[in-house]
């Protein structure tokens, strides 16, 4: 499993725009082999990476798929797992994870959490 992760993100606002997709490339510095490891990724990611907005913003980390829902509001991600913890579904390339942020602004994490998750579910079917 690669340990490189390729993060872009969402512009937050206009003066946000010059540098977007924001992108980056950064080394981890343990393995990523199970979903939970993976969760404590983007939750590391998202206190170094995803910019401080006013009020608690909702970001959804995808990877060829849904993820997981970020949010100021909560002190960990909420995941949607990923199926039977297979990693075959992420886009890897370059020897890198490929993640992207989607700002959701400030929709309630809750409620992105359960309609992204229909979503989820009805893809899995």
């Amino acid at each position: 499993m690669p340990t490189s992760l390729h993060l872009t993100r969402d512009s937050v606002a206009a003066g946000d725009d010059f540098d977007a997709p924001h992108s980056r490339t950064i080394k981890v510095e343990r393995r990523i082999e199970t979903p939970g490891a993976l969760q404590e990724c983007l939750d590391d990611i998202a206190a170094v990476y995803l910019p401080n907005v006013a009020g608690p913003a909702c970001w959804a980390a995808y990877s060829h798929m849904p993820l997981a829902i970020l949010s100021d509001a909560w002190s960990k991600s909420k995941p949607f797992w990923l199926p039977d913890g297979n990693f075959q579904h992420l886009d890897i390339r370059d020897g890198a994870i490929h993640l992207n942020f989607v700002y959701l602004a400030l929709e309630d994490p809750e409620t992105a959490h359960r309609i992204i998750g229909r979503i989820v579910r009805a893809g899995r079917g």
